[in-house]
């Protein structure tokens, strides 16, 4: 597949793999520290942090239950992937995934408790794309989905962002013309297909392979 939605979509996903593997090694330093240790960051290795191992769960919840993902869903896709990559969670996210694991509670509860960390706000993102310009659909499935990492405030954060985002896509037919932007007036049906996942689950495999 090649079109100008599949190349902003998996742009979206890749560039947000590539910023978050830039990131990594300088993570919680300050900039006098970074340019101490570093100097200038202009290049990267790896697949980045857990952030972009939990947006991989993510879309493969999405892609298997073909867009419509739940809390419940997204738990299901940790369960069969998680052990794999149990040991770049954060302790919010191990949390997470104990309780899933003994069924302590249902999956839209498993943040209760849980230490704030952005978890759930960086690995979110698949939300917002495939909630094209709806943002209120956005920002309440999101809020369900980060329920599970997160409870409080800081779940009310990744739906705040995305509430706020949207692609603006032209034709409804093609889908070929789309743009990023905040505020979206129109109103399109969200895109539900999601091309680009494919390639960008090809990329964290082959990094974790």
């Amino acid at each position: 597949m090649s079109n100008k939605l599949f190349d902003k979509i998996y742009g979206c996903l890749l560039g947000g793999l590539i910023g978050d593997a830039i990131g990594g090694p300088s993570e919680d330093m300050t900039w006098q520290k970074i340019e101490q240790q570093f100097g200038w960051i202009d290049s990267f290795e790896g697949c980045g942090t857990d952030d972009t191992v939990i947006k991989l769960i993510l879309t493969d919840a999405i892609m298997k239950n073909k867009g419509n993902v739940t809390a419940d869903e997204w738990a299901e896709s940790f369960l069969e992937k998680g052990e794999k990559f149990y040991p770049l969670y954060y302790a919010p996210v191990r949390n997470m995934y104990h309780k899933l694991q003994y069924e302590e509670t249902l999956p839209v509860y498993t943040g209760i408790g849980n230490s704030p960390s952005s978890s759930s706000a960086m690995a979110i993102a698949p939300m917002g794309i495939i909630n094209a310009c709806n943002p209120r659909r956005a920002a309440a499935e999101t809020y369900d989905l980060a329920g599970m990492i997160h409870q409080g405030e800081a779940t009310f954060l990744p739906g705040r962002c995305l509430c706020g985002c949207s692609f603006d896509c032209g034709s409804n037919e093609t889908r070929g013309d789309c743009n990023f932007r905040c505020g979206c007036s129109d109103r399109i049906p969200a895109q539900k297909e999601f091309p680009g996942t494919d390639c960008f689950r090809s990329e964290i495999n082959g990094c974790s392979s």
